[in-house]
């Protein structure tokens, strides 16, 4: 799987890989990032706008990508795992600890251990009420079990302590559209086009697992921590933008403002590459039902060109051989948002191969 992950990265996918220098993260910094972010910082001053081949020259090593050793990892088992981070004694690995059980049922866990786990991580959030990624991790193993006892509660409380994050009435909406319940599910999305950002916290998600794993012992450095924790995120439930597109086509009469308001929110209030592409592609759905050429071009141009894959291949891949990219690539992400980190980054990378002294592939 691991090895998955990190061809994942080198390919022409939606989500770039996040990379971090896990030693300066702060460990109160990791689950409030998404909160502050709000809306996408569109700071025209660090666009990359180029005249000519030279200025987007970017330095590439030979091999692109520095090989990196997983032979010592890779046969760790989640049970071990598990096992460290729950009797670590950091209330902060007892969170990642919680966040990696399983909350379905499936041939191997029984409705009595999603229970548990969903119990465990409730007991966390309730001594952690300022937790946000845990009580939305609760909102989403709900919406995926709907056995599971206790998730009244959690709607509730997401619903006071959440309200303007489109991404928690999505999670309720796909609940409701699984259970065939179209009013409240129809509910849930006009509330999310009155919502002001849209968090979905996989970030922080992420960056709690790279600090956890590192400090005990089961990664070596960024990298490792990197492919091990992008694992862990990418097996983790997410909203199904496919079934949100779906439902509001299929309901366009009675819904088409609410679901052009929350594409709106999704393309323009969120932080990320992935959630702000789907936005567009939300509107883009609903623009094809009404035959609306223009509005259909305008979302298409928008898709195009929110991300430039070519140039962060090239700063990815440098990113395994110039640490400092990686640092100041996670500090920005985490102050404003992917959508403008992957910018600076593009930036930084630029200016770093004009410099004819700049040589990390040694």
């Amino acid at each position: 799987m691991l090895m998955m992950v990190w061809f994942f990265l080198n390919q022409n996918n939606s989500a770039p890989l996040e990379q971090a220098n896990l030693m300066s993260i702060s460990k109160s910094k990791a689950t409030a990032s998404a909160d502050m972010i709000q809306k996408v910082v569109k700071d025209e001053s660090i666009e990359v706008t180029l005249a000519d081949k030279q200025q987007d020259y970017i330095l590439e090593c030979s091999p692109k990508t520095k090989e990196i050793d997983l032979t010592e990892y890779s046969d760790q088992s989640m049970a071990e795992i598990n096992n460290k981070l729950k009797h670590s004694g950091s209330s902060f690995d007892q969170l990642a600890f919680n966040l990696m059980q399983d909350f379905k049922i499936s041939k191997m866990n029984s409705q009595k251990q999603a229970q548990s786990n969903f119990d465990w991580l409730l007991e966390y959030a309730q001594n952690d009420e300022s937790n946000n990624l845990a009580l939305f991790s609760l909102l989403q193993a709900c919406s995926n079990n709907f056995k599971l006892q206790g998730c009244e509660d959690v709607e509730t409380k997401a619903k006071f302590t959440l309200a303007d994050n489109a991404a928690i009435w999505q999670v309720i909406a796909s609940k409701y559209i699984k259970q065939g319940n179209e009013q409240e599910a129809i509910k849930a999305i006009k509330n999310a086009s009155n919502s002001t950002f849209y968090a979905n916290y996989n970030f922080e998600f992420e960056d709690l697992y790279r600090e956890s794993l590192l400090a005990n012992g089961f990664a070596n450095d960024y990298n490792q921590a990197i492919i091990l924790a992008k694992g862990y995120v990418l097996a983790r439930p997410n909203v199904s933008y496919t079934q949100i597109i779906k439902f509001c086509k299929n309901n366009i009469k009675s819904i088409e403002d609410a679901c052009l308001k929350m594409g709106s929110v999704m393309k323009n209030a969120s932080s990320d590459i992935v959630t702000s592409s789907m936005g567009a592609h939300l509107l883009k759905g609903i623009y094809e039902v009404n035959d609306n050429t223009k509005e259909i071009e305008k979302q298409d141009a928008f898709i195009k060109h929110i991300f430039i894959r070519e140039h962060f291949d090239k700063v990815t891949n440098l990113m395994t051989y110039d640490e400092s990219l990686i640092i100041n690539y996670i500090e920005n992400w985490r102050q404003y948002g992917e959508l403008k980190a992957v910018k600076l980054a593009v930036a930084d990378a630029i200016k770093k191969s004009k410099d004819i002294n700049y040589n990390p592939c040694i």
